[in-house]
C-alpha cells in the first residue's frame, strides 16, 4: 500500500511478483542520525531494541585549586586547575525510536527469483545514492505503547551516559604598565570536548582551548578610555537536540572607546564594537552567522 501510494515503478513490480514474506525478505532497523541525517543500521536488530531506564539525577563533583596575587607591584596573576566528575551524565537529545526497512540485498534476490533481471532488481530494491530504492523507504517506526500523541512518530529524548571526567586549567595575567596603560592576557584549557558513551559520541559543547589578550588606555583626568581585545576559540563538536555539527574555530577583535561630555557634567558616551573586522562566525550549531555588532551607550550620573 505504501509503494502504491507513491506511484513508482517499484509499485508495479511488487504487484507483478507478489509481496514477499518475512522469511524471504527480513525487516531491518535503522536509527536516524541527527548529525548525518542518514539512517544508521541497528546491528542487533530487534534484539537491540530495549526499554530505556528512567533518567537518574545527574550529580556533579568538582575540585578547584588556584592562586591569585601580585608579583612585584604591577603584575597581577591568577591561575587555577580544576577537575569535574559528572555521574549519571545526561547527554544530548537522540532519536531513540528506530525505523523499519526491508533488507535491500534480500529484496533484490527475491525479485531475481521471481524472474526479474539482476540490474533491474538492484535498481528497484537498493538503488543509488541519487535514486534510493525500495529498501531506503521507512516502512514504520517502533514506538512505545500506548503510542504517544495517538500516531507513530520519531521520539527524541535524553538519557544517562554513565560517568564523565574532565580536567583543565585557567590562566589570567594583567600588567599595569603605568597609570594609564594596562595589558592583559588569558587562556583556558580543557582535557576533552567529546567522549564515548555506550558507543555514541557525546559532546560537551565547549572547546578545549580558548585564549585572548587586551590592551586598555584610560585617562581618568580627561575622562577618556580605549580598549582593544582579541579572543580565539578552538573548533569543537556540538550536540544539542536536533542541532548537531561542528562549531568552526574563530578569532575576533573587539574595541571600545568612551569619553565624558564636558558640556554635560556627569555624561559619558561609550561605543562598543564586537567583531571589529566583521568576520562571520557562529558560537553554536543552529545559530545564524554572526558579524559585527556595534553598540552606542549614553550614561548620565547626576
Amino acid at each position: 500500500a505504501l509503494l502504491a501510494a507513491t506511484g513508482s515503478p517499484a509499485a508495479a513490480l511488487m504487484e507483478s511478483v507478489g509481496v514477499p514474506t518475512e522469511q524471504q525478505v527480513p525487516v531491518v532497523l535503522g536509527n536516524l542520525s541527527l548529525e548525518t541525517l542518514q539512517f544508521e543500521p541497528v546491528p542487533g536488530g530487534f534484539a537491540d531494541v530495549v526499554d530505556l531506564p528512567a533518567i537518574k539525577a545527574q550529580t556533579t563533583s568538582s575540585f578547584v585549586v588556584g592562586y591569585q596575587g601580585l608579583l612585584g607591584e604591577r603584575l597581577l596573576i591568577g591561575v587555577d586547575a580544576f577537575f569535574v566528575r559528572k555521574e549519571n551524565y545526561i547527554g544530548p537529545t537522540l532519536v531513540e525510536s528506530p525505523n523499519a526497512f526491508l533488507d535491500g540485498p534480500a529484496l533484490a534476490e527475491f525479485f531475481v527469483n521471481a524472474g526479474v533481471d539482476q540490474a533491474t532488481a538492484n535498481e528497484v530494491a537498493i538503488g543509488t545514492a541519487e535514486a534510493p530504492g525500495v529498501a531506503a523507504i521507512p516502512l514504520g517506526v517502533l514506538t512505545p505503547e500506548p503510542v504517544l500523541g495517538g500516531s507513530p512518530a520519531l521520539i527524541l529524548t535524553t538519557r544517562n551516559f554513565g560517568t564523565v571526567e574532565v580536567f583543565g586549567a585557567d590562566l589570567n595575567v594583567e600588567y599595569q604598565a603605568d597609570e594609564k596603560w594596562r595589558l592583559g592576557a588569558w587562556a583556558s584549557f580543557m582535557s576533552d570536548d567529546t567522549f564515548d558513551a555506550d558507543g555514541l559520541p557525546v559532546a560537551l559543547n565547549a572547546p578545549t582551548r580558548k585564549f585572548g589578550a587586551n590592551a586598555t588606555y584610560a585617562d581618568r583626568d580627561r575622562g577618556r578610555s580605549f580598549r582593544l581585545a582579541h579572543r580565539s576559540v578552538a573548533e569543537h563538536p556540538y550536540r544539542a537536540g536536533s542541532s548537531v555539527g561542528t562549531v568552526d574555530a574563530y578569532h575576533l577583535f573587539d574595541a571600545s572607546v568612551s569619553f565624558d561630555v564636558d558640556a554635560f557634567e556627569g555624561s559619558t558616551f561609550q561605543l562598543d564594537v564586537q567583531n571589529l573586522f566583521n568576520r562571520s562566525h557562529r558560537t553554536f550549531v543552529g545559530s545564524p552567522m554572526m558579524g559585527r555588532i556595534v553598540t552606542l551607550r549614553a550614561v548620565y550620573r547626576p
